[in-house]
């Protein structure tokens, strides 16, 4: 099998300035200043080995599950059981906890046999 000889991925020059002619073209100054923020928040996080696809999903789905949590808590009345009604939600919770904790003792484990350096 033969490697790929294929380049990395370079950073385009024009990219930040197509970015600000977009932007700008909505008229608000606060979008601008917005795209650039992100984009060094971005830069910093890559930087220091922080994934992005993370960040980026709590920050898009974040809002939406906060919404809907303070919902269901109105609907019952502020008891915490309604989050346990259905058993869609039981089943879930059922799947969930055993890969989170399988996570966590992962975690545990290569803790305990890393070796100081």
């Amino acid at each position: 099998m033969a490697a790929c000889a294929c380049r990395p991925p370079t950073p385009q020059p024009s990219t930040p300035i197509e970015l600000t002619i977009g932007v700008w073209l909505s008229v608000a100054v606060s979008d601008v200043v917005l795209v650039y923020v992100i984009g060094l928040l971005s830069f910093l996080l890559r930087r220091t080995g922080v994934p992005l696809a993370p960040v980026l999903i709590g920050v898009i789905l974040g809002p939406l599950a906060e919404r809907e949590l303070r919902r269901a808590m109105a609907l019952g009345q502020g008891d915490p059981a309604v989050l346990l009604d259905s058993a869609i939600a039981v089943t879930l919770y059922a799947v969930l906890a055993p890969a989170v904790i399988a996570v966590l003792v992962v975690r545990r484990r290569s803790r305990r046999t890393a070796v100081p350096a």
